[in-house]
Parts: structure tokens; sequence; C-alpha cells
């Protein structure tokens, strides 16, 4: 429970200062976001890519795997990002141009985010923690917490872009 309310308590105070730094250089609230210019068509997009399973795994390995999903995930989310931008200047009477501009989204400060590994940035080895119930010779039950060296690898990564268009 002290590990969330740290995670609340910093989240909040990262959005206060990147509020007052908005505020203080005359831009939008980081709550809103900005306006696109005249004559283009902004969309989001997100792409999904499958996680091979590395020969062995460690951290480099399932490093390298993420990164290559990571690389075949992004042109599926600008292709989503395309795909919406074509409805979106269709209904509003434009026709869509070639991309201006892309970002890639990243998560807000205190979420998980499946790219950065389990233990921490680059780190996907480390010691995985279990519980067991077992029933003793005396009919109770109990729980016992077993623990091992093991590595995670995500089978999925997912990617959002934001993709500005040129409108006409």
């Amino acid at each position: 429970m002290h590990r969330f309310r740290a995670v609340v308590a910093a989240t909040a105070a990262a959005g206060a200062v990147a509020a007052a730094l908005a505020l203080a250089s005359g831009g939008p609230p980081p709550t809103e976001p900005p306006a696109p210019d005249a004559g283009t068509v902004v969309a989001h997009g997100s792409g999904r890519g499958r996680v091979a399973e590395p020969p062995e795994r460690t951290d480099r390995s399932v490093q390298r795997a993420v990164d290559d999903a990571r690389r075949r995930a992004i042109p599926r989310a600008v292709a989503a990002a395309r795909d919406e931008a074509v409805t979106l200047a269709a209904a509003a009477g434009l026709r869509l141009g070639d991309a201006a501009g892309v970002a890639r989204d990243v998560s807000p400060l205190g979420w998980y985010d499946e790219t950065t590994g389990r233990f921490g940035p680059g780190r996907w080895c480390g010691p995985i923690v279990t519980w067991r119930t077992v029933r003793g010779d005396d009919g109770r039950s109990r729980r016992v917490r077993r623990s091992h060296h093991g590595c995670h690898k995500p089978p999925s990564v997912s990617v959002r872009v934001t993709v500005t268009f040129a409108g006409s």
C-alpha cells in the first residue's frame, strides 16, 4: 500500500510541475492536447508486435526480441493512424495529404510500460516469487513462499503513435 501511495504522490507531483511549467511558458495545461494547425489532420494509431522466443532467455536476448517486436509494431501503428485520418478527413470534407509529423506516445509517469523490463529498465531476469498452499501432516494448511531465478518475456508489445497529416 505504501508503494501505491508513493507512486500516486510522485505522479501528482510530476503533474503539478508540468502544469506550472506550461503555465509559466504561456502554453496550455498538459491535460489539454495542443490545438492542431489549420489544414492538418491529427490521428492516433496503435500496433502490436509478437515477441519471439529467444533461443536462451537472458536480459540481452529478451531485450533484442522486444526491440524487434517494437520495430514491427511501429508501421502497423502508423497505418492504423492513417486509416483513422482518412475517415476524419472525409468527415471534415478535407483531402488527406502526406504525413507532416509523427510522435510515439509514451505511458504517463507511474503507469506500467511493457517494454521496459519486469525488473527495471532493460532487466528481464530476476527473482520470481510464487506462493503455494501446503497441507501438513497435522492437516493444517499454510502458505509457503518459493523463489527462483527466471526471465520474463512479454507475449507482445504495443506501440501507440500520433501522426499529423497535411490536409487540403
